[in-house]
């Protein structure tokens, strides 16, 4: 097989990706891999050579398969967790853990954040009990040091420096929201099972230095962000963490606002360290080492020693383990006299550094990575004799551009539900810019230690190179249908997409004239672009499918509120949109967008927000520009609000109606009738947000009655329910389904109150342990004296309410379901 590396490289991939996701089945696991290997031996011995590679290929899916599954169950549980699990010093929320007293080596340099500083510990012992001993726990933590010391120590905590701490650790918490990735298993896959706080940095103790070798690569990272801020100037802080990010992989001093340009642009890979900066690192070792040296093993064997000083410098993330690798393996191949098509070496590099770690399976710059290259190799075409130099230079950045957006569609739609179309123009842009802010930045380091004069000149140029990469990406701000959010294609769409791009591939080389060709080049001629618009365009969520019945999601955005309301016609309603975290998450745009794109959501025709409470506004105006809702209702407006401002700055710029709602007014949006219970319009001008003034709605479909109360307080409960009981109409609501007010605060749903709208079934959407209580225990046992069923976001994740006015059904993340009838109670 000519391509027997590509099919190990996939065998090892797949099973890699079904251990970490399935880490249960290693027994069954265990029996597939000794099937698969007999039948190899068999078919050998009889000589079926395709059942050899078949069988072959099956074993090695199941083997890595285990190794997957080994891997994940080791990660999730080392000795750290069942250490503290043990103490009783580890809970799911930060309110309930005890400090526990720890040491270990930190991993990577301090990272600052928007509360402290971050960092990534290697924990090899931890002191618990009440005798305080020492025990040997060894695990991985993320660490936030909290306090406005610690930007001051960032220096001294470097990657591979030994530290003591006193820390709470955590178990991190997951939005349990369909489409919505678990955050626990992230960190997983990331090599880390725990998240902890550091109260203050003075509870961060040095322990020793690291080894020389960790302590000679901190130190050249630091002389570079020094040189690097000297060389760009005062106003060059951008060009700077650009050169860093480039040159060292340091992506800390990058503006948030920039991080998410480039990635609606596609040019966000430009900025890690990646095939393209190994390549210049590459050539220029490989033109010094000629210079030094005319004997060719000699050569490589020089340079292949610089790349891996200059990987152990930058870290070794799996993007630079991926190209280093590949770098490595290409020179070994020159240097041992091999040729090989280069997406073979390409392929074996990234099968070996499956089998060392299988948890890569799930790593997105791996992926990333390792499908641009891939495209690139593919899109690289001979030159035509007699073309010029330059247009043969432009052909190629736009064929390669092409293969790497097309190679990489499906990851980005997977893992960032995006597409764009700018970067195939824009990466012929960016890269270059890139190439450029690479070489200045390295000139401006060795300018620093030997021609500090020349700093400035430098600085010149690293502007430049940065200007072409942040300019370029401002395009989808003018243009801003070149990009696009997409529900993520399915596993099955997505197999099907690569199998029919390798069958296109396959069938047009021009070794292969065949009749078999032939009909592969017909089928896939089809099949390629289908499975591109597909992927791309996911045509089946462009059209709002009528459901036939009301159903109304909670979701789980923490110690927030937002609620799906998909009416019976097709209609969509969403009631807040969630809030923002403590480290500036929006989980409008982190949570809310991806749980309504997994559904199939494109479009919301209504967005009510509640009141300007932070976590009911904070994700609404990120929402706004994703799915252009055609009207924006809000309640009484409060003078000089930011948020408010910011998402009537949003609705404008997509043209959506801003509507204020009060008590009195309603809609029916199909068989549906929406009816504004509070509040009243207001007779003075509000100056700061009040829960009391929150907008409360019922939906009604039949005998059904829906109540989304918003924060309401028990002041204001006579009114809502004053202005609820006029709404039957004849048609008594036998069954009403409440949205608890406040999160379950206890001052709200009154005794009164519950009494009266005696509700079959009360939503609280509240966060795990959260600071407040929520929802109160009073609360839970007024809900319980009035037999209301209970469903908790914080512990049933997002839930959902499905009734044709008849009958209800329940539903939630966790697999609890239940059915009611409208009956007379």
């Amino acid at each position: 097989m000519p391509y027997l590396p590509v099919a190990l490289a996939a065998a090892l991939a797949a099973g890699s990706a079904l251990g970490v996701l399935w880490p249960a089945a290693r027994p069954a696991l265990v029996v597939i891999a000794v099937a698969a290997w007999a039948g190899a031996v068999a078919a050998w011995r009889y000589d079926y050579s395709r059942l050899v590679v078949s069988c072959g290929l099956a074993g090695v899916v199941a083997a890595s398969a285990l190794l997957g599954a080994t891997a994940f169950s080791a990660a999730a549980r080392p000795p750290l967790v069942v250490a503290l699990e043990e103490s009783g010093a580890l809970a799911d929320d930060a309110a309930a853990a005890l400090p526990v007293r720890l040491e270990g080596v930190l991993t990577a340099d301090a990272a600052p954040v928007a509360r402290g500083v971050v960092l990534r510990v290697q924990v090899a012992r931890i002191w618990t009990g009440p005798c305080g001993c020492p025990q040997t726990a060894p695990g991985a933590m993320v660490v936030t040091v909290a306090g406005s010391l610690a930007a001051a120590r960032m220096d001294e905590w470097r990657a591979g420096r030994h530290v003591t701490m006193t820390a709470t650790a955590r178990l991190p918490r997951s939005f349990r929201d369909q489409g919505v990735p678990d955050a626990r298993a992230d960190l997983v896959r990331r090599r880390a099972a725990l998240v902890g706080t550091v109260k203050s940095a003075a509870l961060v103790e040095p322990a020793r230095i690291g080894s020389i070798v960790s302590e000679a690569a901190a130190a050249v990272r630091a002389r570079t962000r020094a040189a690097l801020r000297r060389a760009a100037g005062p106003s060059g802080g951008e060009a700077a963490a650009i050169g860093a990010a480039v040159l060292i992989g340091d992506r800390v001093g990058l503006d948030p606002e920039l991080q998410r340009r480039l990635q609606r642009a596609g040019t966000y890979h430009v900025i890690a360290i990646s095939g393209g900066n190994i390549a210049l690192v590459t050539v220029v070792v490989l033109v010094v080492a000629r210079a030094a040296t005319r004997h060719r093993r000699r050569r490589l064997l020089a340079a292949g020693l610089a790349l891996v000083a200059y990987a152990a410098i930058v870290g070794g993330g799996a993007s630079v383990l991926r190209a280093t690798g590949m770098a490595l393996v290409g020179m070994a191949a020159q240097m041992l006299d091999q040729r090989g098509a280069a997406v073979n070496v390409l392929a074996l590099t990234a099968g070996v550094l499956l089998a060392a770690d299988p948890l890569l399976a799930f790593d997105v710059g791996f992926w990333l990575t390792t499908a641009a290259t891939a495209g690139i190799m593919l899109g690289l075409a001979p030159g035509r004799p007699g073309e010029a130099r330059w247009r043969r230079l432009v052909r190629t950045l736009l064929v390669t551009s092409v293969w790497a957006e097309v190679a990489l569609l499906p990851v980005a739609a997977t893992v960032f539900q995006q597409v764009t179309v700018a970067g195939v123009v824009l990466s012929a842009i960016a890269i270059p810019g890139m190439a450029l802010a690479q070489m200045a930045a390295a000139r401006a380091l060795a300018a620093d230690l030997l021609v500090p004069p020349l700093l400035p000149l430098t600085g010149v140029v690293l502007r430049a190179g940065a200007l072409m990469v942040t300019e370029s990406a401002r395009v989808v701000d003018f243009m801003p249908w070149l990009a696009w959010h997409v529900p993520p294609p399915a596993l099955g769409a997505v197999v099907v997409y690569y199998a029919a791009c390798a069958a296109w591939l396959w069938a047009r080389h021009p070794d292969r004239a065949t009749a078999l060709a032939a009909r592969v080049r017909r089928v896939s001629t089809v099949a390629f672009p289908a499975a591109v618009m597909w992927v791309a365009a996911a045509p089946l969520s462009l059209w709002p499918w009528a459901p036939g019945d009301l159903r109304v999601t909670a979701l789980d955005v923490g110690q927030g509120e937002a609620l799906l309301v998909q009416f019976p016609n097709g209609r969509r309603l969403l009631v807040d949109a969630g809030g923002v975290t403590a480290d500036g998450r929006d989980l409008g745009d982190r949570v809310v967008g991806p749980a309504l794109r997994a559904r199939g959501v494109r479009r919301v025709d209504y967005l009510l927000v509640t009141h300007a409470d932070a976590d009911h506004i904070g994700g609404a105006a990120s929402l706004v520009g994703q799915f252009t809702p055609h009207e924006v209702w809000t309640g009484i407006p409060v003078a000089g609000d930011v948020a408010t401002a910011a998402l009537h700055a949003a609705a404008d710029e997509i043209g959506a109606t801003w509507r204020r709602v009060a008590a009195g007014d309603h809609v029916d949006i199909g068989q549906v009738r929406l009816d504004v219970l509070h509040p009243a319009p207001a007779d003075w001008e509000r100056q700061r947000v009040r829960n009391d003034d929150s907008v409360a709605v019922s939906l009604g479909l039949g005998r059904v009655r829906v109540l989304l109360t918003g924060d309401i307080g028990a002041e204001v409960e006579p009114s809502v329910l004053a202005a609820a009981g006029g709404l039957d109409d004849g048609v008594p609501r036998l069954l009403t389904v409440l949205k608890v007010a406040h999160h379950g605060s206890a001052g709200s749903s009154s005794e009164p109150f519950l009494t009266s709208l005696h509700p079959a079934v009360a939503l609280v959407s509240a966060g795990a342990g959260n600071r407040f209580g929520h929802p109160a225990p009073p609360v839970l046992a007024r809900l319980d004296a009035v037999g209301a069923d209970l469903w908790r976001t914080d512990r049933d994740g997002e839930i959902t309410v499905r009734t044709d006015g008849r009958a209800v059904e329940l539903s939630s993340f966790i697999g609890r379901r239940r059915w009611l009838h409208a009956q007379p109670r």
